[in-house]
């Protein structure tokens, strides 16, 4: 009686865990096909139902969890995806999640994590072009060092103050840096799209870039005008 019994439990625990795995393949495919075809939200929804069911998830599907919840603007539940897959011992997929860490930390105006981040990515897979392209872009961005255009510059007048000869060569930078960055917008435009960021998430990055660079041209020319009135105040 007691082996009819235990020969009855597992034939139903088997058949409970077939139904199981079905379900959660089911969610896997369904979540891939959902993906593929740009329906995020479905895409999410699919993936989750298969990270709360199933044991173990192979990091491909939490990794398109998380740019499905990118793409959905919820970053912070996509951070935390992103990061459970950097910790993953599959380079290929640990610095595409480390790539994108730095893509939010980008959108979120941090540039410090970003860099780490990209570089972090490099680290784990060396020449890596995505990663390699934003630590660049990124880096000569919020460095403090808007791109220059010798040819451009204004030379300074003889007899020009220290102050006039900075004042002069901070225009031509700026005049200089706004006909390289016409000529390179729509090239950054197209590079940010092909790294899982819709044409919004490109544009955020870019408008924050041009705000950063704005920013630093303003405070270069009040550091200027402070040297100035040190200047006449000197004895």
């Amino acid at each position: 009686m007691t082996y009819l019994i235990l020969s009855v439990l597992l034939w139903l625990y088997d058949n409970r865990s077939f139904d199981k795995i079905s379900h959660d393949n089911i969610a896997r495919i369904e979540g891939l096909r959902a993906y593929q075809s740009g329906n995020y939200k479905r895409a999410a929804e699919q993936y989750v139902a298969l990270v709360n069911s199933a044991l173990f998830v192979e990091p491909s599907a939490r990794l398109n969890l998380a740019h499905s919840y990118f793409q959905l603007r919820q970053y912070a539940q996509a951070q935390k995806h992103y990061r459970l897959v950097a910790q993953v011992s599959q380079p290929d997929l640990a610095a595409a999640a480390e790539i994108q860490l730095g893509v939010i930390a980008v959108l979120q105006g941090d540039s410090t994590a970003a860099l780490t981040l990209f570089r972090k990515a490099l680290n784990t897979v060396p020449a890596l072009e995505p990663a390699q392209f934003n630590y660049e872009l990124i880096k000569k961005t919020y460095s403090g060092k808007p791109i220059q255009n010798s040819a451009q510059r204004p030379k300074p007048k003889p007899r020009q103050s220290q102050q006039e000869t900075e004042m002069a060569l901070e225009r031509g930078k700026e005049s200089g840096t706004e006909v390289e960055q016409g000529d390179t917008k729509n090239e950054l435009l197209r590079r940010l799209r092909s790294l899982n960021l819709s044409e919004e998430q490109a544009l955020s990055i870019l408008n924050s870039m041009q705000a950063n660079e704005v920013q630093y041209i303003h405070q270069r020319k009040q550091t200027a005008k402070k040297k100035d009135r040190l200047t006449f105040n000197t004895y």
